[in-house]
C-alpha cells in the first residue's frame, strides 16, 4: 500500500526532537511493507507561513492510496485535499484548539467530515472531540500511543538522585507543565519541613516555614539537568 504521511511535525537536522513519534510510525508502516512518502515539516522555526509549504509538499506528492496525517489542523485540513481515503489522529492541542481559537471549530468539522477515520490518542482525547464535533462520532477510534518499556524501564540509571526526585519525560515547553514540576517539588520541600519539624529543635519553626516558603518560590534547590539529546533516549542510555 502507498501512504502519505502528512506532518507538522518530524524531527530534522535542526530539531531532532521534533515529532519523534511520528518517525516511529512512519517505520512501524515500513515494517510492514508498506511504501510511505512523507510531506512533512522538520523544523521548528517559519511561523504560520511555513504551512504553505506543507501544503507544496502535498500537492507535489505522488497519488496515494491512503493519506494518514497527523493533527487535525492544519495538518489534516492539508491532507483532506488529497483525492484518497484520509486517516487522521487527533492528538491534543488540536483538540483543545477547537473553540479556543477563532475558526478551528469550522474547520475541523470540515476535517472530521472528510475522514474516512479519526484516531484519538486516549478515549478521554475521543470523549472530548466528539463532544465538540459531534459528527467525529462513529467514526473516531481510540489508539493510544503508549511507551516503549523497553526504552524506558525501571533500571538502575547512571545517575542517582536523592529522594525525593522527579523525572519529566515531554518536550521541554512551557504547555508540558515542567513549571507544575518545580512547584510540586516545593511543595514537598514545605510538606516535609512542617510535618518532620523536631519541637526540641533550636530553629524556631517559623524560620523552617520561611526556608521552605523561599526554596518554593525560587526552586533553588532544584537541579535543572535541561534537554536531554533525542538520540541520547532513543538509544536508551
Amino acid at each position: 500500500m502507498r501512504i502519505l504521511l502528512v506532518s507538522q511535525m518530524y524531527p530534522g537536522p535542526a530539531d531532532p526532537d521534533l515529532g519523534t513519534f511520528v518517525r516511529q510510525m512512519e517505520l512501524a508502516l515500513r515494517e510492514r511493507g508498506n511504501d510511505v512518502d512523507l510531506a512533512v515539516l522538520d523544523r521548528r522555526g517559519g511561523g504560520k507561513l511555513r504551512y504553505l509549504e506543507l501544503a507544496r509538499r502535498v500537492r507535489a506528492a505522488a497519488r496515494p492510496d491512503v493519506v494518514y496525517a497527523h493533527f487535525l489542523v492544519p495538518s489534516g485540513l492539508i491532507a483532506s485535499r488529497v483525492d484518497a481515503p484520509l486517516v487522521v489522529t487527533a492528538h491534543g492541542r488540536d483538540v483543545r484548539n477547537i473553540g479556543a481559537i477563532p475558526g478551528v471549530a469550522a474547520l475541523t468539522r470540515r476535517v472530521v467530515r472528510h475522514a474516512s477515520a479519526v484516531i484519538a490518542v486516549s478515549d478521554y482525547l475521543r470523549r472530548e472531540l466528539e463532544a465538540k464535533i459531534p459528527n467525529a462520532r462513529g467514526k473516531t477510534h481510540v489508539i493510544d500511543m503508549g511507551v516503549d518499556t523497553k526504552r524506558f524501564s525501571p533500571q538502575v540509571t547512571k545517575c542517582h538522585l536523592e529522594s525525593p526526585a522527579f523525572v519529566c519525560v515531554g518536550s521541554l515547553t512551557e504547555r508540558k507543565n515542567v513549571v507544575a514540576l518545580v512547584c510540586l517539588w516545593g511543595l514537598w520541600v514545605l510538606y516535609t519541613a512542617i510535618v518532620n519539624y523536631d519541637p526540641q529543635s533550636e530553629i524556631p519553626r517559623w524560620v523552617s516555614w520561611v526556608v521552605a516558603a523561599v526554596l518554593l518560590t525560587l526552586g533553588a534547590a532544584m537541579l535543572a539537568l535541561g534537554r536531554l539529546v533525542h538520540r541520547r533516549s532513543s538509544s536508551g542510555s
